[in-house]
């Protein structure tokens, strides 16, 4: 944890000293504005005009969000412990256990290691395809990476699932923001970003609130992956139905 904590803070320095920041052109206007929006009274205003009076092609992204966050809450909340318990077959406090708890941990690092090498093209191949069709793929990537952790008890299926995801999870944290630039008016970016985040905060809360509940009823944690699945897959449907930029593709 220090060793993290670390690491975030030196690439937090980094940014700092290392990007400009470009001031607006009127900075009495800017400065006005400002002191107009502060307050709890202001902010929940905003926040709630922000959502109400969304572009329309923005309101897609955000159910598309919802689908997506929902069944990535399920892994982080669940992965381990199915790992350890479903197929390791292991009691909590037993060495087996803590084999499947390690096993767990080398699955997310392939999962990182899959993403990095495949963000490092990203950005060229979704020009060249097309944003909405890289994503699509990813999510259905997800969506064969939970059905897949439903049905094996297999240690190394479980890992090569892991990869799969980090398809899924490559292409979730970088292209709903570029198809939602293409989308939004210039000028307020930063309150509609924000206001996109949202839908990765409630489908969270949506999952804290229910899934456990799920998972103890039928008695099996595995559903939740089946769930998951379902889920990403929705996803992938809802996204069909966004309109991506112009300029979005290129030759």
């Amino acid at each position: 944890f220090f060793f993290g904590a670390l690491t975030v803070l030196l690439a937090i320095l980094y940014t700092v000293f290392t990007t400009r920041e470009y001031p607006p052109e009127d900075m009495e206007a800017f400065r006005r504005k400002k002191a107009e929006a502060q307050g709890m009274g202001h902010w929940i205003g905003e926040t709630w005009r922000s959502i109400s009076h969304m572009p329309g092609e923005m309101a897609k992204l955000c159910v598309v969000q919802f689908f997506t966050w929902f069944p990535l809450f399920c892994l982080f909340i669940f992965f381990t412990v199915y790992v350890a318990e479903n197929v390791f077959g292991a009691a909590p406090g037993t060495p087996r256990y803590e084999e499947g708890t390690r096993w767990a941990s080398l699955c997310f690092m392939v999962w990182n290691v899959v993403c990095t090498v495949l963000a490092l093209g990203l950005g060229a191949l979704a020009d060249r395809i097309g944003k909405k069709l890289i994503h699509s793929v990813g999510l259905l990537s997800m969506a064969a990476a939970f059905f897949l952790f439903f049905f094996t008890k297999d240690p190394t299926l479980a890992m090569v699932g892991m990869g799969i995801m980090g398809i899924g999870w490559a292409t979730t944290v970088s292209i709903p923001y570029a198809l939602l630039a293409g989308v939004i008016p210039k000028g307020n970016e930063g309150v509609l970003m924000g206001t996109f985040n949202i839908f990765i905060c409630i489908p969270q809360l949506v999952c804290a609130l229910i899934m456990g509940a799920i998972v103890d009823w039928a008695g099996s944690r595995p559903l939740a992956f089946a769930i998951a699945g379902a889920s990403a897959i929705i996803a992938m449907i809802l996204l069909q139905q966004v309109k991506e930029a112009k300029g979005a593709r290129q030759g």
